[in-house]
């Protein structure tokens, strides 16, 4: 599995949308302090399933939200989705690529996604579970996390090692297994409870049970005579219905004589009306043919005036198309003439750039030019300082042969004491100092050589005042020789043998005179060399603003030349829309034209319409009147009809009051029949026919009936409450209890399962982990000796009874000392002790990527190097996103990453890919 790409979106610094490709095995993050590189590395911890804001450098969450600039505003929202290669299957996910993406809004919780489907975070954990990706884990380790894995508790440690061993999915397997267990000890707490308060129920239910079996014993009497007196009744009401349907009948049959009579006129009423309908129908018709060609006449009026409005419109549009026309046309000619004066323009500054493009190309050749005479003249002044210390070489090897000569001309001036006892004591004077300034005078040389090798202007200005110095004491010297000959040609004289030591004496003077004459020389050809180099200097700066101010005047002709490009398309935008303009009015004027012609022909056809509908009006009109006198004398025979009719229906309406209350008496008697029968029928399950069959033989009397049942009713009172439930309840509850018993011996085997489970979890674990830290403790040892170039490096448990919960001690000796503690190592030697110990845990268990923040910051350049060439032996297997300002590290980097903020608040993304050729690296932007 690798990973592919990181997309941030409103996240912190990150306002707009920033895809980070990641191709190469190591990838390096760099940027000025402040720039937002480290955001990188929290949005992935963020992705990944952090919680903690403070975790992130953050109050609260929505602190993770870009808070806006001086010319942005606000986001509403923070995104970070990574996008995985799994084409080697190392995730269970039966996809070649997948993403994982968080959203947060203000104010409202996260969102966590997975190839655009929602999920929850601890879906999120645990597909990277075992993997060595996480929010905590060794795939993510900044500077502060390099000394935490050392300050840190044993038992804080030992998470590192649970992660890599891969016990982590062992040990949430634990904690659900131990949540289960517990639940189930619960659960039995339940039962044991519940069953206690089911055996109390179950006592009093029995003592409630027998006195509803007294209850249902009386009830049964009372229901007996409840069924004798509903018989009854039922066949009493039987009895009342059958005559009251007698007299109904006998009403109906008169009634319906009465209505057929009506029912003979009313056919003829019809006959009648049917005609005097047919005849209206007529004169409405005609009538409203009439007023519709009366509508019609009006209508085609309206629209004659109409349509002498529209034809005058119509002209009118015509002359204002035309004048607007005219002056589009006048437009066009006016855009078109600044479009060739501005393409002009562009063509000029086009013609300018050229030549300040070639300008600027000369400065740089003469900017190359002097940067190689400054190297030679660095060349020189070097060589020239080597030659220096060899003659101060020589000039101290003749000092100690002339300490000799002066010795032995010592031991001769013995005799001779008191004469020149004075002249000695000034000569060893004069010989003291002289050695004096000399050793002096080394120092000093060998300061200025320091600082003028360190190759800084500044560094070299102060080299110059101390060799000026320094070229006052050696006049110092020179002036204290000539007095030391003086003395010296004193004692000559009083030598028997001017030959011998004197001849030494003065070829030593005559060296070093040649010497101190050479160092002279040199110490000028410095100086002049460091002046031709601060002319160079001065040049090359000459040059520089030159050149600077060059690539100004490029900037403006390119950004004018930007604008001279924005208005030719301006104008060309114009141009199109005049011509547009115009075709539009053209067209509008024909289409104007047109609709007059219509105009034209649609007057004559109103006209003609009119003339069509005022004779078929005229035509309506006498129809109406023939018809109007027919229609009054059908309605006079109409109403005499309808008298007579009226008079029949009052007879056979004075038989409905009757008929209805003898209805409503049969249907008083019908409902209270049904509402018994119902009763019987709900109370005892019983039908009126099947309760005639087991009573009719009986001689029953209703009073007497009634009475017994008040007294059976009266003794169910002075039985008092009871619970007619009681039996059932009692029944229900004892199944209850043997459900309990049979759950709660469930329960206990369940509880002996899950113990089974944890032992078998916990041996699992332990093997696991033991084998695990073995094979970590080795390459620990390993790496470490590599990283240190020797020393010694140790895991221990430090509660090596305890496997599954002890915590982690480290012993760290690097070459040359004795120590064991950790507290007592550098920064530098802490940094690589927890840099070996995270890559002991990657070569157990590799993780696809890893992040390293700063972590190269606390070693000097032989460790960085070391530390580099090991991440390239992991590199195959692990990608690695290093954030750093190390130009060494840079150097190990396949590509570049470069987070700038050109806008104050808002990191921007450049990237840079190195290629390694035969000769050279060149460096890609993209």
């Amino acid at each position: 599995m690798k990973l592919k790409s990181i997309r941030l979106l409103g996240f912190k610094s990150f306002a707009d949308e920033t895809i980070i490709e990641i191709k190469d095995s190591i990838t390096c993050i760099v940027g000025p302090n402040g720039c937002g590189k480290s955001n990188i590395l929290d949005a992935v911890r963020w992705v990944l399933g952090e919680k903690s804001a403070r975790g992130l450098r953050g109050q609260q969450m929505d602190d993770l939200i870009f808070l806006g600039s001086k010319m942005r505003k606000a986001a509403g929202m923070a995104e970070v989705e990574i996008c995985f290669d799994n084409s080697d299957r190392s995730l269970k996910l039966d996809k070649d690529e997948f993403r994982i993406s968080r959203r947060l809004y203000i104010s409202s919780n996260s969102e966590y996604y997975m190839d655009g489907k929602r999920i929850a975070r601890q879906e999120l954990e645990k597909i990277f579970l075992n993997t060595g990706i996480g929010k905590n884990s060794y795939s993510i380790i900044s500077q502060g996390k390099v000394s935490e894995i050392l300050q840190a508790t044993p038992e804080s440690r030992r998470l590192l090692l649970d992660e890599a061993a891969g016990i982590a999915r062992f040990k949430l397997e634990r904690q659900e297994t131990l949540k289960r267990l517990e639940e189930s000890k619960q659960n039995l707490m339940r039962a044991n409870d519940i069953l206690k308060t089911k055996s109390k129920e179950s006592e009093k239910l029995k003592e409630q049970a027998e006195k509803t079996q007294k209850y249902i014993k009386l009830r049964d009497k009372v229901d007996e005579h409840t069924k004798n007196c509903y018989y009854l009744d039922i066949k009493d009401l039987r009895k009342s219905f059958i005559e009251i349907k007698i007299r109904l009948s006998a009403l109906q049959k008169k009634r319906e004589a009465s209505l057929s009579d009506v029912k003979v006129w009313n056919n003829k009423k019809q006959v009648l009306e049917d005609k005097c309908q047919e005849q209206l129908e007529n004169s409405y018709l005609l009538d409203r043919t009439y007023h519709q060609k009366v509508v019609s006449i009006n209508s085609l009026k309206k629209r004659e005036g109409w349509i002498i409005r529209e034809y005058d419109e119509r002209q009118q549009n015509i002359k204002e198309i035309d004048k607007r026309y005219e002056v589009e046309i006048k437009k066009n000619k006016s855009i078109e003439k600044q479009y060739n004066y501005s393409m002009q323009l562009q063509l000029n500054i086009q013609t300018d750039l050229g030549k300040l493009r070639e300008k600027s190309k000369s400065f740089q050749e003469k900017l190359e030019l002097l940067k190689d005479k400054i190297s030679e003249s660095k060349k020189a002044e070097e060589a020239n300082e080597k030659l220096i210390q060899a003659k101060e070489s020589s000039h101290a090897k003749l000092l100690h042969s002339l300490k000799g000569v002066a010795q032995e001309i010592l031991l001769e001036l013995e005799d001779k004491k008191e004469t020149l006892q004075k002249r000695k004591i000034q000569q060893d004077e004069l010989k003291e100092a002289i050695q004096k300034q000399l050793s002096s005078q080394g120092k000093v040389i060998q300061e200025v050589l320091q600082l003028i090798k360190e190759t800084d202007l500044k560094g070299i200005k102060v080299a110059f005042a101390k060799l000026e110095v320094e070229q006052i004491s050696s006049k110092s010297i020179a002036k204290n020789f000539e007095m030391y000959e003086t003395i010296a040609s004193e004692i000559r004289s009083f030598l028997l043998d001017p030959s011998g030591l004197l001849g030494k004496k003065e070829a030593i003077d005559t060296g070093m005179n040649n010497i101190s004459l050479s160092i002279e020389t040199i110490k000028k050809e410095i100086k002049l060399e460091q002046s031709r180099r601060n002319d160079y200097f001065r040049s090359l700066e000459e040059n520089k603003h030159s050149k600077q101010e060059i690539d100004l005047h490029i900037r403006d002709c390119e950004v004018r030349n930007e604008s001279y490009l924005e208005n030719q398309k301006k104008y060309e935008d114009l141009l199109r829309e005049a011509k547009e303009r115009a075709d539009y009015f053209e067209k509008k004027k024909l289409s104007e034209e047109s609709q007059l012609q219509e105009i034209q022909k649609e007057k004559e056809s109103n006209l003609k319409e009119q003339s069509i509908v005022q004779k078929d009006m005229e035509q309506e009109k006498k129809k109406i009147d023939l018809l109007r006198p027919q229609i009054e004398s059908d309605k006079e025979k109409l109403t005499v009809l309808v008298d007579k009719i009226e008079a029949i229906r009052r007879s056979s309406e004075d038989i409905l009051p009757k008929i209805t209350k003898e209805e409503r008496s049969s249907e008083e008697v019908r409902v209270r029949l049904e509402q018994l029968e119902q009763d019987l029928s709900n109370l005892f399950e019983l039908k009126f026919e099947q309760l005639e069959q087991s009573l009719a033989k009986l001689n029953l009397n209703k009073r007497r009936e009634e009475q017994e049942k008040r007294e059976v009713a009266q003794k169910i009172k002075e039985l008092g409450s009871y619970n007619a439930l009681a039996l059932d309840e009692l029944e229900t509850n004892n199944k209850k209890i043997e459900q309990l018993k049979d759950q709660k011996k469930d329960i206990e085997e369940a509880c002996k399962n899950i113990l089974d489970a944890l032992k078998e979890l916990d041996q699992k674990s332990r093997d696991t982990f033991e084998k695990i830290f073995v094979d970590i403790q080795q390459k620990f040892e390993q790496i470490f000796s590599k990283l240190f170039d020797g020393g010694k490096a140790v895991l221990k448990l430090s509660n090596p009874d305890d496997v599954l919960s002890s915590g982690i001690d480290i012993m760290a000796q690097p070459p040359g000392k004795n120590n064991t503690s950790i507290a007592l190592l550098s920064g530098g030697e802490q940094g690589l002790t927890a840099i070996s110990l995270i890559f002991a845990l990657y070569l157990v268990r590799p993780s696809p990527f890893c992040f390293l923040d700063e972590v190269d910051a606390p070693l000097d350049d032989l460790n960085v190097k070391r530390f580099l060439d090991m991440l390239k032996e992991y590199s195959p297997n692990t990608q690695f996103i290093i954030i750093t300002h190390n130009k060494i590290s840079m150097s190990y980097g396949g590509s570049i990453l470069g987070v700038t903020q050109e806008e104050l608040g808002v990191s921007q993304l450049v990237s840079a890919r190195l290629n390694s050729n035969a000769s050279q690296k060149q460096l890609k932007i993209s």
